[in-house]
């Protein structure tokens, strides 16, 4: 989790591959998710991108990284409410949007879910040779 101040910071984001993977390896992770605390629309409280150089670089709306930063959010106590709406992936133009509900008894978060909707992007088939050497 990679907080970030604004829009304008994620919208200038260009990644250098060749810079990145070995900063994650050296912190022992394969990709890097930021943030901030604004809609590309004006419907949604937050925005990220992942950026996963292994995978292609950037990964299109992925609950996991969704959810992760939920919890981070409700951690720190950067977002203080229960529902949120989050977007992901609007600047390379696969826009997703995700719904994040952040459970709490006290001070403490039992719960994150994410809810989000998909779209088919593409079909294949896979075929396997049964054949026994």
């Amino acid at each position: 989790m990679a907080p970030v101040r604004g829009m304008a910071i994620l919208k200038k984001l260009r990644c250098n591959r060749s810079l990145l993977r070995p900063l994650l390896e050296r912190v022992g992770v394969d990709a890097v998710y930021l943030f901030c605390l604004e809609g590309f629309s004006q419907n949604a409280n937050a925005f990220g991108r992942l950026l996963a150089p292994n995978s292609g670089m950037e990964v299109p709306f992925t609950g996991s990284a969704v959810g992760c930063m939920g919890a981070y959010l409700g951690n720190y106590k950067l977002f203080h409410g229960s529902v949120f709406k989050v977007e992901q992936d609007h600047l390379p133009g696969r826009p997703g949007t995700g719904t994040v509900e952040i459970t709490r008894s006290n001070t403490d978060i039992e719960a994150v879910r994410v809810a989000e909707s998909a779209v088919k992007t593409m079909a294949g088939h896979v075929l396997v040779d049964y054949r026994v050497g």
